[in-house]
């Protein structure tokens, strides 16, 4: 990822434009608020990366913070 273009997004772009791919919905983790994939994401990249969640038709999209505070971990539903 560090080496990639897209500011190290070319990784993380191609994982959430296929995930739907090997995704279900699955109601049973819908019920148990339990998301369907989950990204650990650089602390700038957050806002870049629940966009191309929304642009690739996911919802529940959730950022969260690491212990010192900073965006780290991305996580949505299809």
């Amino acid at each position: 990822a560090l080496a990639c273009e897209k500011k190290g997004l070319c990784v993380i772009e191609k994982i959430i434009n296929h995930a739907k791919e090997h995704l279900q919905k699955n109601n049973l983790m819908q019920t148990n608020n339990i998301p369907q994939i989950i990204i650990e994401i650089g602390e700038t990249q957050a806002r870049r990366v629940s966009n191309l969640f929304n642009k690739a038709g996911f919802k529940n999209i959730k950022i969260n913070k690491d212990l010192a505070g900073k965006d780290r971990v991305i996580s949505a539903e299809i």
